[in-house]
């Protein structure tokens, strides 16, 4: 499942979007923020997963880096809790 990471342009925010797939991302365009309303967001150039044991990767979260910055953060729970409803 492919997340992507936007800035809001009116509100400086940070928040990721999770898709079901690389698809399903290009269809539904750029979203709303969700701190704001706004429609005008723009897709952030995603961080490199390092390679840990086991095989598995673990993505940096974007919410560690932008708290470290003083940054407003946002934790997508609302739409990971809509897509468990809809499976």
């Amino acid at each position: 499942m492919p997340a992507y990471d936007y800035r809001c342009k009116a509100c400086a925010q940070v928040f990721e979007v999770f898709y079901r797939s690389p698809g399903a991302a290009q269809r539904a365009g750029a979203p709303a923020c969700p701190h704001c309303g706004g429609t005008d967001t723009v897709k952030l150039v995603s961080r490199i997963a390092p390679a840990v044991s086991g095989g598995g990767a673990q993505r940096p979260s974007v919410d560690a880096g932008a708290a470290a910055a003083g940054e407003p953060t946002y934790t997508p729970r609302s739409q990971i809790d809509s897509w468990r409803q809809n499976k």
